[in-house]
């Protein structure tokens, strides 16, 4: 089944509070304290030893959420590229994340959810899959954190799933990998200081606040005395009191002392930090051994199983073969596309022009006969992957249809012509019946997948039925149309060579 939608170029507008553009996420410090209680709870202590070696394989359900009219969604290929990357962050790791049921995105049609995903969390859980790690991508979260920043994503406790904004994996930003920490219940490296960043004239310098402002959370020293119970209590990741929030480029030059007038050295390339535009980001081994141990908790068996996804590596671009940059086809139903056969477990093949977006997931095969308008311009592109494996790319290129319609030209003379085996095999021949009340005069014409005629006859055919012979031996296996003209109309028939 092909399905239409239309697109949405999404624009993030980032507002300054007195300093530089920021985004944050929206995991505020309560949120996190409930995340970390939930899992203690359940006997999450950091007891269990996790083997760094093992391989991880996680489920993974895109719910891709558009307007009420169904405008606005996130394109498909946006978000095979967003699962790439999240793999790329955390492949040091060996964790794997997969398309939970291969292709089979959900869909959402709901202004309110599209918009305020935040007031509408009661209506998103009724839309997980209970056997997946559920990522709702929106159009906007709807809300800022007491005035400090853009919330771009965030992890929901009371309800196990995240939101991340559509903008975030057009950019490919970390905000699905830092969100994805979070649900394995890591902390940010300066919990505590969400609601109220480090500025020297409120905290000074050096800091000597025991807890960060307004709460009960020791403030981290460089010395690591602490490290255990202070910030996000893994003793790998240095001080860090949300320094990144002001702070564009990922450049820290400044000398702020801790509590021992130690110089801190804080990491600005974590993951769980707030600091932007870092070439990459990291996790460290500390806060692997929370996600394996969130992982293996019994409130997360739902996202094990024995499943092992298809993660070969697939080659970087897909091939086109037809139809071919910058040709016409002369139909614009029945119009055949084909590419070349990667191995891959599905591909993706998406159709546009500036009013319409088709889609078609692909299984087993490297063409498919798609309907399209006529005399309409084009631009296509087939990407392949597996459920475990989504880096590859998909060129794009041009072609324009025409404006014959197979079959249904002229009804009553595509009634009496029937032409036979179809699909023929190389070299054998094919036959055109042709039944007609009066002699006449026809014209018959092969016309391939790139619009050209490669055979041509004037056929003579009289009262009655006429059988007439065309040879294949000397044409290419593809498709062709079989076009049959004369004073009594014009008929076009799809016609496949294997």
């Amino acid at each position: 089944m092909i399905r239409k939608i239309f697109s949405l170029t999404l624009l993030l507008f980032v507002s300054a509070y007195g300093w530089s553009q920021h985004s944050i996420c929206g995991m505020s410090t309560s949120d996190q304290h409930e995340m970390t209680e939930m899992f203690s709870h359940a006997g999450e202590g950091g007891q269990f030893l996790a083997n760094r070696g093992d391989k991880i394989y996680i489920p993974v359900k895109f719910h891709l959420v558009a307007d009420d009219n169904g405008k606005g969604r996130v394109g498909y290929s946006t978000i095979l590229n967003q699962l790439d990357k999240l793999n790329a962050d955390y492949a040091k790791h060996n964790f794997t994340f997969y398309l939970k049921d291969n292709y089979n995105f959900n869909h959402i049609n709901s202004t309110a959810a599209y918009n305020t995903p935040r007031d509408n969390e009661d209506f998103l859980s009724t839309k997980k899959d209970p056997k997946a790690v559920n990522v709702f991508v929106v159009n906007n979260i709807g809300d800022s954190q007491a005035g400090i920043g853009i919330v771009l994503g965030y992890y929901s406790p009371s309800n196990d799933f995240v939101v991340m904004m559509a903008g975030e994996a057009v950019k490919l930003s970390n905000t699905l990998s830092h969100e994805i920490g979070h649900f394995f219940n890591l902390r940010h490296t300066f919990y505590g200081w969400e609601s109220s960043p480090y500025d020297e004239n409120e905290h000074g310098n050096p800091c000597v606040l025991t807890f960060a402002p307004g709460t009960n959370i020791q403030v981290e020293k460089m010395d690591k005395s602490n490290c255990n119970t202070a910030a996000d209590q893994l003793c790998d990741t240095p001080p860090d009191y949300n320094f990144g929030i002001t702070i564009n480029n990922c450049v820290f030059g400044k000398i702020i002392l801790d509590k021992n007038l130690d110089t801190i050295k804080t990491m600005k390339d974590n993951q769980m930090s707030y600091f932007s535009e870092c070439p990459s980001y990291q996790f460290t081994e500390n806060q692997e051994t929370r996600m394996r141990t969130n992982f293996n908790n019994s409130l997360r068996s739902y996202i094990r199983s024995s499943y092992v996804p298809v993660t070969d590596t697939l080659p970087a671009t897909s091939v086109i073969t037809l139809p071919k940059a910058g040709t016409k086809v002369d139909v614009y139903n029945n119009v055949y596309f084909e590419w070349v056969d990667q191995g891959a477990s599905y591909y993706l093949l998406e159709i546009k022009n500036s009013n319409e977006y088709y889609y078609y997931f692909v299984t087993g095969n490297s063409k498919e006969v798609l309907d399209l308008l006529p005399n309409k311009l084009y631009v296509w592109s087939v990407r392949a992957f597996h459920d475990g494996f989504t880096g590859t790319t998909s060129p794009q290129t041009n072609f324009r249809t025409g404006n014959l319609m197979t079959d249904t030209d002229d009804e009553t003379l595509a009634q009496n012509i029937k032409v036979f085996p179809n699909p023929v095999k190389k070299g054998q021949s094919l036959f055109i019946n042709l039944t007609v009340s009066s002699n006449n005069a026809y014209k018959i014409e092969l016309i391939d997948a790139t619009g050209k005629s490669v055979l041509q006859r004037q056929q003579e055919v009289v009262a009655g039925e006429n059988n007439i012979l065309l040879p294949t031996a000397d044409l290419a296996a593809g498709m062709y149309l079989v076009t049959i003209s004369g004073n009594d109309g014009v008929v076009s028939k799809k016609l496949i060579i294997e």
